[in-house]
């Protein structure tokens, strides 16, 4: 049945043209990005309704993707490299409740994490030097990093979350890490996963 008469409230960062939230807290704390021309830019919307934006320092592009409770927000940012001419890179970011980062890059490519627990433990997937080679990671609170396939999955075919779409990747506070991949066996099938610490 269609429920009517809820209340939808848009979230517009000044100067935005495009807006995407992607994570919401217990408390009503709100992140995600937007662009404004200028770039791409992580926000966060606090239960009041005021937005704060902010980028990682060394990013050109800031994509937050989860908050948790006390307020630490993970995400990706893109590093354009040290000089004219390199290859950009995807590095993870979290940004603590008082707002300080710390960039982390548990592979050889590019780091996508997902989701942050109340714990402060982060998962999410890593791309492989060969393209479309993706892996499974969870960082510990402590900032170690574990990179992981589950073992009767084709190898680079592990995602937190969708493979398809490389999104909304789930873990619970006891740290259990639930995604997808395909499996060894043809015609290799796409199979769920669960990962318990």
């Amino acid at each position: 049945m269609l429920q009517q008469n809820r209340k939808i409230t848009s979230i517009d960062p000044p100067g935005s043209i495009s807006t995407q939230a992607f994570g919401i807290n217990a408390k009503g704390a709100i992140t995600g990005y937007y662009s404004d021309g200028h770039g791409t830019h992580g926000f966060l919307r606090e239960p009041t309704g005021t937005i704060i934006s902010f980028d990682v320092p060394e990013g050109t592009g800031t994509f937050p993707a989860s908050i948790n409770d006390a307020g630490a927000i993970t995400g990706s940012y893109i590093n354009p490299g040290p000089f004219p001419g390199s290859v950009p890179r995807t590095f993870g970011f979290v940004r603590d409740p008082d707002g300080n980062f710390t960039s982390f890059d548990p592979g050889p490519r590019d780091t996508v994490p997902q989701i942050i627990n109340n714990e402060g433990a982060i998962a999410g997937f890593l791309e492989d030097l060969a393209l479309d080679i993706f892996h499974g990671f969870v960082r510990s609170p402590e900032g170690t990093s574990t990179v992981f396939d589950p073992p009767f999955c084709f190898p680079g075919s592990t995602i937190t979350g969708s493979i398809l779409d490389k999104g909304s990747g789930s873990m619970n506070d006891k740290g259990v890490i639930v995604g997808a991949c395909s499996l060894l066996t043809p015609p290799f099938p796409q199979v769920g996963w669960v990962r318990f610490p």
